[in-house]
């Protein structure tokens, strides 16, 4: 989970290999949130999402998984960006 300066959006990752994201009301949060209350749901990852990063001005977001797989996306568009992102096998013995 990640929230970016502003506070307004709240980033969430799943072991379904998802990333919601959910708009925080101005007065904050007063209930519980349901899924149908996510605004976007970004799909991409190849194992559950372990970790968010939102950039810290620009609205771009990464993601890692546990498939090592690290994914950037433009949250304007609700897609990966351009090159999608890397991976590298853990143990594998590459750089």
């Amino acid at each position: 989970m990640d929230l970016p300066n502003g506070g307004s959006l709240l980033a969430t990752g799943s072991d379904d290999q998802t990333i919601k994201l959910w708009q925080v009301p101005s007065g904050g949060l007063t209930r519980s949130l349901n899924e149908s209350d996510a605004q976007c749901e970004l799909k991409g990852h190849y194992g559950g999402v372990r970790a968010l990063e939102f950039h810290p001005t620009a609205p771009v977001m990464a993601s890692a998984a546990a498939s090592t797989e690290i994914v950037f996306w433009d949250l304007e568009k609700g897609a990966k960006l351009a090159g999608g992102g890397f991976s590298h096998g853990l143990g594998s013995g590459g750089t």
